[in-house]
């Protein structure tokens, strides 16, 4: 558990939010403002070097790091005392080295998806087999029907789904197809589609049926909430039969906001459990509702490309997850009482990076990107403590051309700083609480007689 899901999911959120104070050190530095520490890590220091003004350290408890351009220094009395400098330089040297920190983590984003497009993600795979296909479908048309193993695209062998995908792909589109199939009925047999119906018969055709058993519940999600775990079989919704995800994720899909009664096999015992699926918490995020699962992965593919193509699809990629980012914010801010459920912490971070860290480098590198932007976005939002509080600041000394009045300075950070401490305590007690819930919900399925509905809360 420590080696698997903590150590990567702390060192993820270490390395972020280092790269963050790091932003605003090379910004300072720069600008030549005084930075007298620069520390990785908080806590008792256990390594020092002094070099100029500033002291370099290494802390006990290496999550994170910080900046500090406060000197100490003594009074006319003598007694220590510490003068900030940074509030002391004009205000648009406070908004570049404010806006540093969250450029850092931006900067750290882009090139992690870059990165991850180079090392690959590991995506669903399936045996070369076709799934359902429509009687009278361009695909039925030309030989190929459910069931059917695909063995040979021209003469390259076949060993999974993608891969036949991506052979057919390497065929130029205006050559025609030739499939070596083995079909179940008729035996093995070849295939011709010809170039011009290539484009109908493949948009005809659906991944292999996958069954309703659930391969990962996400956290956060009303699924995880109500105790469900990795290879949990659904059998029924409502007392509806279902045997393939596809049954699975219609049902749910058209019942957000409803609460929905799932018959689940766990361990060749059967139980009951009321689950509601969650809405989008705002127009746009998605359509219909969502438990938060995932299908089972039968073989994964590992799906990456070459630099330059990288290069040229990260910045779309990019933009992407900004503003999927954004728009979260947004939703937050809108709706609180809808957003508020799925909210993290460090708690989550941790879990969520360890989690992906199991899966592989390049799906940890992925989530990495996401959370530096979430990082970079959350920062900018215009609260003390926050880099967007010294943004703020800055901007209207800009438009006043003198700095904001004492009271209002001192009523901005007060309020802000109840705000944000009440914030922090909440995603605090989210963490803790949903994790509490996960557990207690998992041993009352674990515990309920069959055919007894497990409540959710």
């Amino acid at each position: 558990m420590i080696l698997n899901v903590v150590l990567p999911g702390l060192f993820l959120l270490g390395i972020l939010v280092f790269l963050h104070e790091l932003g605003h050190f090379l910004m300072a530095k720069w600008l030549r403002v005084p930075v007298y520490k620069f520390s990785l890590g908080f806590g008792p220091a256990i390594f020092r070097h002094t070099r100029g003004e500033t002291q370099y350290q290494v802390s006990a408890l290496p999550l994170g790091g910080y900046v500090s351009m406060a000197e100490e220094t003594k009074d006319a009395e003598g007694r220590e005392d510490l003068v900030d400098r940074f509030s002391e330089q004009p205000w648009w040297k406070r908004f570049i080295i404010a806006l540093a920190g969250p450029g850092a983590n931006f900067v750290t984003g882009y090139i992690a998806v870059i990165l991850v497009a180079l090392v690959g993600v590991h995506v669903a795979d399936f045996d070369p087999v076709l799934g359902r296909v429509a009687a009278d479908s361009p695909a039925a048309r030309a030989g190929l029907v459910e069931g059917v193993r695909i063995a040979r695209v021209g003469d390259a062998p076949v060993v999974s789904y993608r891969d036949f995908l991506v052979k057919v792909e390497a065929i130029p589109v205006d050559r025609p197809l030739e499939l070596a199939v083995e079909d179940p009925v008729a035996g093995a047999r070849t295939v011709m589609v010809p170039a011009a119906d290539r484009d109908a018969v493949f948009s005809s055709l659906e991944l292999p049926e996958m069954p309703a058993v659930i391969g990962g519940v996400l956290l956060g999600n009303p699924a995880y909430t109500a105790g469900l775990v990795a290879d949990d079989r659904i059998v029924a919704i409502d007392g509806a039969p279902v045997t393939w995800w596809r049954e699975l994720v219609a049902a749910i899909a058209a019942s957000p906001g409803k609460s929905l009664r799932f018959t689940v096999e766990r361990a060749g015992r059967t139980f009951d459990v009321s689950i509601t699926p969650a809405g989008p918490p705002m127009p746009g995020a998605w359509e219909g509702g969502r438990i938060g699962i995932e299908p089972p992965r039968v073989r994964t593919w590992l799906q990456r490309t070459n630099l330059p193509d990288a290069v040229r699809g990260a910045w779309p990629e990019t933009k992407d997850l900004v503003g999927q980012t954004f728009a979260g914010i947004k939703g937050l801010l809108l709706r609180p009482f809808e957003s508020a459920g799925s909210l993290g912490g460090p708690q989550m971070i941790v879990q969520i990076a360890g989690q992906s860290a199991q899966r592989g480098l390049g799906d940890f590198i992925y989530v990495l990107a996401a959370i530096s932007f979430a990082i970079m976005a959350f920062n900018l939002i215009p609260m003390p403590v926050l880099d967007g509080g010294h943004l703020f600041l800055a901007l209207i000394e800009a438009v006043r051309r003198r700095p904001p009045a004492e009271w209002f300075t001192a009523a901005y950070q007060r309020v802000g700083l109840v705000v944000m401490g009440g914030f922090i305590v909440f995603v605090l007690y989210n963490d803790l609480s949903r994790s509490i819930q996960h557990r207690a919900a998992v041993h009352r399925n674990d515990q309920a007689p069959p055919g007894e509905v497990a409540p959710t809360r």
